[in-house]
């Protein structure tokens, strides 16, 4: 009875171990793949008299070539036009599909100064280099199902947008 146990004791520590090996893999491809296809303004919106901050909501088109989708429990971003920084935020429950694209719209609250410097360095240049810095909190669950913790990850983004 003894060997028997400890054969069974064996197997469901693989099964428990290969469970978070296997998800973790999968979060870990999908960072490393995943890509800002597009990037617009969905508004815009100036705040004060005279405008001292805007606000900007953006539509980034995320494109996951991978076949996972991603659970965010959390993400916060920081936004940089030609190294200028415009802005941050933080979003909650974000869901990325599998081979697919998907629109995530995130808000920005920026100073107008700001906003200026990036706008006059894009229309300078004919270009806005356009970085989003990442940072996710995603949920690590057994075989997709009972969610046992949360692994973080920091990434970088980025898009180049011609300005005619």
């Amino acid at each position: 009875m003894g060997k028997a146990s400890a054969i069974i004791a064996a197997v469901v520590v693989v099964l428990i171990v290969s469970g978070f090996l296997f998800e973790y893999f999968q979060i870990s491809n999908l960072l490393n793949n995943l890509v800002i296809s597009d990037i617009e303004v969905s508004s815009i919106e100036l705040k004060g008299v005279p405008p001292t901050k805007i606000h900007l909501d953006l539509n980034v088109r995320l494109s996951n070539p991978t076949s996972y989708e991603a659970f965010i429990d959390k993400l916060t971003y920081s936004i940089y036009v030609n190294n200028i920084y415009v802005g941050d935020g933080s979003k909650e429950y974000v869901i990325i599909h599998p081979n697919s694209e998907t629109v995530v719209s995130i808000p920005i609250d920026t100073s107008a100064i700001d906003a200026v410097k990036a706008f006059l360095s894009s229309l300078q240049s004919g270009y806005a280099d356009i970085r989003i810095r990442v940072h996710v909190v995603m949920p690590v669950r057994w075989f997709w199902t009972v969610r046992v913790f949360t692994i973080e990850r920091s990434i970088e983004l980025s898009k180049t947008v011609s300005i005619k």
